[in-house]
């Protein structure tokens, strides 16, 4: 039986389907995205994966902290 959920709810760390559908597949960004909304395209590497600084449109450079 497919289940819908508010696009919120998707990738929150919280599974709101019963099967879990909704927390696959999510990058760093989408869970910053949903808390954390200041860390995304802030020119700082958050996420090791970098997806937190992708598609940010101009952007001067990033930095890295390692």
């Amino acid at each position: 039986m497919a289940q819908i959920v508010d696009s919120m709810m998707r990738c929150d760390r919280k599974a709101d389907c019963e099967d879990g559908t909704d927390e696959v597949d999510c990058t760093c960004r989408d869970y910053l995205k949903g808390s954390l909304k200041e860390l995304v395209c802030d020119g700082k590497a958050d996420c090791e994966d970098l997806t937190d600084e992708q598609d940010c449109g101009t952007n001067s450079g990033i930095s890295i902290n390692l």
